[in-house]
């Protein structure tokens, strides 16, 4: 029997389970009904400050679900002295607590280990120094506090969820695709949070369904400003009418989208996107989008930029990658593991609270082993160089003089 499944799951961050979901299942001679589950899992962001030891932070939460259903959390802080995120990674939940790694999905050693308790608004816990195996014992130790906090210049945010897919197997062969679709949409109705939807909405339609040009049925079809329902039918996928047995196996789309920055009126969010069409291993890619939240507008950093910037981010950016490696300040960008001594700043720029991020995917400047390649700008060395008056600039400035202050 043929399988087709359709699900639909919307999260509130203030509600902690909102839901719908639709299964319809399609045999080879036969309808199964359709069946509707109010209590399929979401998604939700939630913001905290606090500290680490003595050290103030942000911190963002992200309650999902992992493959059996099951709930876990993951997310980023930053130290507010810098305002670069720190990736935080789930690794399990035991008793009402949870873990987490910093660094670990950025391909990177894990600085240190998050165990950590939520309880209403707060958080609390143990900030753990990397060891061999993180246990408390020989380990430098910092105690986590954290509330939660409704900062102004915030998206109220709500994470639709999309799958669609159909499977075949014979023996030991299997044939089938999978797609899957994880769309960010702000919360209301006003014109300016219309028209952030909106944007949200082509840019992932663009992502998920790229234009064909020898596909004009398809094209003709495509929807010039996409809805929440064109994505769930352009989703739908189905059997060919005849199976390719000689190349088995089962085909994997998937685009997610992350939040990189939602604060000071500015929403930075990142589109993950992976496909496995048969090989050794799938491949993916990482691009980002800012938008100003009072506007709905998209935000085109690469504009809000002097001209002449180039040489110098470069120059910063090498110094970034080289510290990083623990390599000589005069090394050649080999020895860092790229694949050229010249490197070019990428097209692909992101916000956070404390500068301008550059990120460069697998393959673009090194192996497809190291990953995703990402690295910031701080506010203090490039905000000469931003267009007085932008939105970049001033949250830059927002920034230095909220650090000054601190200081």
């Amino acid at each position: 029997m043929q399988k087709f499944l359709i699900s639909r799951s919307i999260s509130h961050p203030r509600a902690r389970w909102a839901k719908l979901a639709c299964h319809v299942m399609l045999g080879a001679s036969m309808l199964v009904a359709g069946t509707v589950n109010a209590q399929q899992p979401g998604t939700t962001y939630r913001q905290y400050e606090g500290t680490i030891g003595k050290i103030p932070i942000h911190a963002t939460l992200r309650t999902s679900m992992d493959l059996n259903w099951a709930e876990k959390l993951d997310g980023s802080y930053y130290y507010d002295s810098s305002g670069e995120p720190i990736g935080l990674s789930w690794s399990s939940t035991s008793k009402g607590i949870t873990s987490m790694y910093e660094n670990l999905s950025d391909n990177l050693s894990p600085t240190g280990k998050w165990q950590i308790q939520l309880k209403d608004q707060d958080v609390s816990g143990t900030w753990l120094s990397p060891s061999d195996d993180f246990s408390p014992t020989g380990t430098k130790t910092l105690q986590i506090q954290l509330h939660e906090i409704h900062p102004k210049g915030v998206a109220d945010l709500e994470v639709l969820n999309f799958s669609s897919s159909w499977a075949r197997s014979r023996g030991h062969q299997q044939l089938g695709v999978t797609n899957m679709l994880s769309l960010i949409q702000l919360k209301g109705e006003g014109e300016a949070i219309q028209k952030l939807n909106q944007n949200l909405r082509n840019e992932v339609f663009e992502k998920q369904f790229p234009f064909n040009p020898e596909d004009e049925k398809s094209n003709k079809a495509k929807p010039a400003t996409p809805q929440i329902a064109d994505l769930e039918n352009a989703m739908i996928t189905v059997p060919p009418e005849k199976l390719d047995w000689d190349l088995a196996y089962v085909e994997e789309v998937s685009n997610r989208m992350d939040v990189v920055m939602n604060e000071s009126d500015v929403l930075c969010i990142a589109n993950f996107f992976y496909a496995y069409t048969g090989g050794a291993h799938g491949n993916y890619s990482f691009q980002h989008s800012a938008f100003d939240i009072q506007t709905g507008e998209k935000i085109d950093l690469h504009s809000m930029v002097k001209p002449g910037y180039e040489q110098k981010w470069t120059d910063l950016a090498e110094g970034i990658l080289r510290k990083r490696a623990g390599v000589a300040a005069n090394a050649p960008m080999t020895d860092v593991g790229l694949f050229d001594d010249d490197l070019h700043l990428s097209s692909d720029w992101f916000v956070v609270p404390g500068g301008i991020g550059i990120s460069y995917n697998p393959y673009e400047i090194a192996s497809f082993a190291d990953g995703q390649i990402k690295l910031v700008l701080p506010w203090k060395d490039i905000q000469s160089d931003l267009v007085p008056g932008t939105p970049v600039d001033r949250l830059a400035k927002r920034f230095l003089s909220q650090s000054v202050t601190k200081d």
